[in-house]
């Protein structure tokens, strides 16, 4: 059994020394592509985590006209609070939202009457529900077009960086996968169209199927793994880089863990399972080649 996995083994690394460039292509462009999905990937959550940390940024505040009264601010409240797109919809009395401005600036406050009326802070599930929530408050007759506020331009900055990272990602790391995805399998397609005669001397001596077939896929399930490793070692050295040069200019003080073995082992099993479809599809696309008989 033993002899038997050396032989597979062998069988596969000597036909990786055969194609060297065209290997050599195939991984480092599923290197790439693997830390373009990987790496763009856990930016745009990265940064879809710390929008959702800060809810009370995007949060939209809806004021109740003056002379809406506290019950029917209350089950208003409550009938908005019912809304699908909504995390959440809290009621601020007017006292208690002057009680904390009057705490935070009370140099402005002192001996100025109560002029703010209740308040309904709004927080949606999904950034991109703002929108419509503020249309939807705005067509409430006891609020108005004008008492609604949030941070519009701020929150369509965010979106806007969010699309372009994940569009980029899918774009970028789709058309190189796709590239190597094609090297890989070109790479398999020479090592079967240049052994077909020693394939069939295996053949005739009385080789299985399967002893022709696993090497070419374990050639590229290699290639996928190394691609794998590649891109880890490019990912971190990234994170690393990109950490110092925000902490250079201040803006990121303390550094978080670069999560090195979820991504090796994400990156090495996405490259494995990846180059051994690709292997198995030139294999399969080639079978007349290897002989229909084995």
């Amino acid at each position: 059994m033993l002899d038997y996995i050396e032989f597979l083994l062998s069988e596969a690394f000597v036909s990786l020394g055969r194609n060297r460039w065209m290997s050599f292509a195939a991984i480092t462009t599923a290197a790439m592509a693997l830390l373009l999905f990987g790496g763009l990937g856990s930016a745009y959550f990265i940064i879809k985590a710390k929008a959702d940390e800060l809810p009370s940024k995007f949060e939209i505040t809806a004021f109740y006209k003056d002379n809406v009264t506290r019950e029917k601010a209350q089950n208003l409240t409550k009938q908005i609070a019912e809304w699908d797109e909504l995390q959440s919809a809290i009621l601020v009395k007017k006292e208690d939202a002057w009680s904390e401005m009057s705490d935070r600036m009370p140099e402005i406050t002192e001996g100025i009457p109560n002029p703010l009326p209740d308040t309904v802070r709004v927080r949606t599930k999904d950034l991109s529900m703002n929108e419509s929530v503020v249309a939807r408050l705005k067509a409430i007759p006891e609020i108005g077009a004008d008492n609604v506020k949030h941070l519009a331009e701020e929150q369509d900055v965010l979106l806007k960086i969010l699309y372009t990272i994940r569009v980029a990602g899918f774009a970028l790391g789709g058309l190189m996968l796709f590239t190597s995805g094609i090297l890989i399998y070109n790479a398999i397609r020479m090592t079967v169209v240049a052994r077909r005669r020693e394939h069939r001397i295996m053949h005739l001596v009385g080789a299985t199927r399967a002893t022709v077939i696993l090497p070419l896929l374990i050639e590229g399930l290699v290639q996928g793994l190394i691609g794998g490793l590649l891109a880890t070692i490019f990912f971190w050295g990234t994170f690393a880089g990109s950490v110092a040069l925000l902490q250079g200019f201040g803006a990121y003080q303390v550094a978080e863990p670069f999560p090195f073995w979820p991504a090796l082992f994400g990156f090495l099993g996405a490259g494995g399972v990846y180059g051994l479809i690709c292997s198995a599809l030139a294999v399969r696309g080639h079978g007349s080649t290897l002989g229909q008989n084995l």
